[in-house]
């Protein structure tokens, strides 16, 4: 089985669209982030504060290996594209969905959040958009789209084709 990899930005609505295809019975899912946060019995924000970025980044790359054909879909980390090999990885062994969303959109959904990275928003964004971009084997864009929506959108390539190869690569 080829794992359905949800990949965007914090606020994209990786992880609403992935507890709503939980929803079937059918279909396993997981998580990066809270696979993280349970594993650990820390708080991202607290990991991040006590232990760096590369630290997060180590348990981030080990989760995303042990998850892949294991699950049916996997809602990522946004920064899980940063490193070359998870970027590999998905390349090789999974079909990747890109749930983008416009800035305005994201500070909207992340008002009250407490995303340890929050503050350069912006900046991520502009650093990320093209390799996202470029690692997914399609786009989904979630400004204007309810969170229903988007699980039905991802639900339907899952049955019709997400078999299909990109033609690009994302490293």
């Amino acid at each position: 089985m080829k794992s359905v990899v949800l990949i965007g930005m914090m606020g994209a609505g990786k992880t609403t669209a992935l507890r709503l295809l939980a929803a079937d019975a059918k279909l396993t899912g997981i998580d990066t982030d809270e696979r993280i946060e349970l594993s650990t019995g820390i708080q991202i924000p607290q990991i991040f504060a006590t232990y760096g970025e590369t630290y997060f980044r180590d348990l981030e790359s080990q989760i995303l290996m042990d998850c892949l054909g294991k699950y049916h879909v996997v809602a990522s980390g946004g920064g899980i594209i940063k490193r070359p090999q998870n970027r590999q990885l998905l390349e090789s062994q999974a079909y990747v969905i890109y749930l983008e969303a416009s800035i305005p959109t994201l500070r909207k959904r992340l008002q009250n959040s407490d995303r340890p990275l929050l503050p350069k928003l912006e900046e991520i964004f502009r650093e990320r958009k093209s390799i996202y971009a470029s690692c997914a084997d399609m786009t989904i864009n979630t400004d204007h789209l309810r969170p229903e929506e988007v699980a039905i959108k991802i639900k339907e390539v899952m049955a019709n084709g997400s078999s299909e190869k990109r033609s690009k690569s994302c490293r």
